[in-house]
């Protein structure tokens, strides 16, 4: 428990402060300084060990894979070549993750390298909301295919459109769900943007809080056994991850929701502080469609690994609103009151849901050298899979 508190904290500590730091220096010290927390990141995901709901299967895989040279068909073909290649130079386990999470942080930087303000605070979320600590370590694969489309997205406000396929390609050979992202570059081309109003944007909370206290997405279920086959998810048909929805709102749901609810409210004036930029808007496009979506089919965990490319979105969205949040609060009454309540959801999200609760989210940390932890971290796995 010290461990995983004390890593999480200083590595979340470490990503924003250099990051921010970087910005004031030139040449090759902004490099280096901008070049630590890529490589703190990469170190920490890459030596873990029993980090993540899937991550003994990887790890299975590819020690098989290593003894009998045979490759594994069934994954995508740039995470078999990925395998392969390491596989290939006897390379040990922790190398395959490491290049995974070098892959992973690399390109959030690359896409943010003229925006550093803003990576800063995002980068503190991606930790301490959870993101890099859950969604990329449970979903490696779909978190891979996720950062090529975060980097492809400045290739639809450029209007290059090879480029733009090119990355969904890419991401493609990482997870075969994200041929659903092809469309979204002739959505957002002509430099439209969808949900930039703000009474727009409480109706459609409004309605998706509704569609989610009523259960109405179980009823939609039939209707989407093409889709999931279509999407590399087959193994959830006629399995609890599929039929599986949250009961009821929780207090954290609760105050999630109002933590969205203040993002609408301040959208205009974070809209103008950002001077409509163009990346902002179609990022937030996207976090707030699958956020609502999220909300309708609450707690089902096939439709959240689909969502994720959008809900994914959310560390970065809380770091541009902190970033904003950061440099108003002074002048107004009603941003600091927001930015107080925002920054209380974090903490008290990060504390409880992160780090007192590590073991039951199978984010508890332990490193592959560290070889008495791992029983521990067996066990954990263990008794997750039990629960399903």
């Amino acid at each position: 428990m010290i461990q995983t508190i004390l890593i999480y904290t200083i590595l979340a500590f470490c990503l924003f402060y250099f990051t921010k730091k970087s910005q004031y220096y030139p040449g090759a010290k902004s490099v280096l300084l901008y070049s630590i927390p890529i490589i703190l990141y990469t170190i920490v995901f890459g030596i873990r060990y029993g980090v993540g709901t899937d991550y003994f299967n990887y790890l299975e895989a590819y020690e098989a894979w290593n003894i009998t040279h045979a490759e594994d068909y069934s994954w995508e073909p740039g995470f078999v070549l990925l395998n392969s290649i390491c596989s290939y130079f006897h390379c040990h386990a922790t190398i395959l993750f490491s290049v995974i999470a070098f892959l992973q942080i690399l390109l959030i930087y690359l896409t943010f390298k003229h925006d550093k303000d803003v990576l800063a605070y995002s980068m503190l979320m991606l930790i301490m909301l959870g993101i890099g600590l859950w969604n990329f370590q449970n979903g490696l694969r779909q978190a891979i295919a996720f950062v090529f489309f975060l980097f492809s997205i400045k290739f639809i406000i450029n209007k290059k459109f090879i480029y733009f396929l090119l990355s969904i390609i890419l991401a493609i050979n990482f997870h075969y769900s994200a041929i659903i992202l092809i469309p979204i570059y002739f959505l957002y081309n002509k430099e439209k943007v969808y949900f930039n109003n703000q009474k727009m944007q409480y109706i459609i909370l409004g309605i998706s809080a509704v569609l989610s206290i009523l259960g109405i997405a179980q009823e939609l279920l039939g209707r989407f056994d093409s889709l999931i086959l279509l999407l590399g998810y087959e193994k959830y048909l006629g399995s609890d991850f599929l039929n599986t929805f949250a009961s009821e709102w929780t207090p954290y749901t609760y105050a999630l929701f109002l933590v969205y609810c203040l993002f609408a409210y301040h959208y205009p004036n974070v809209q103008d502080f950002y001077k409509s930029d163009k990346f902002f808007e179609i990022l937030y496009d996207l976090f707030f469609i699958g956020t609502c979506l999220n909300f309708i089919f609450l707690g089902n965990m096939m439709f959240g690994r689909i969502l994720s490319y959008f809900t994914n979105l959310s560390f970065i969205i809380f770091g541009y609103y902190i970033n904003y949040f950061v440099n108003t609060y002074k002048y107004s009454y009603t941003n600091f009151l927001s930015f107080a309540y925002i920054a209380f959801y974090i903490l008290v999200f990060y504390i409880y849901a992160v780090l007192l609760h590590s073991y039951d989210h199978c984010i508890q940390y332990a490193t592959f050298y560290q070889t008495h932890l791992h029983r521990t971290q067996e066990q954990m796995f263990t008794d997750f899979a039990s629960n399903y």
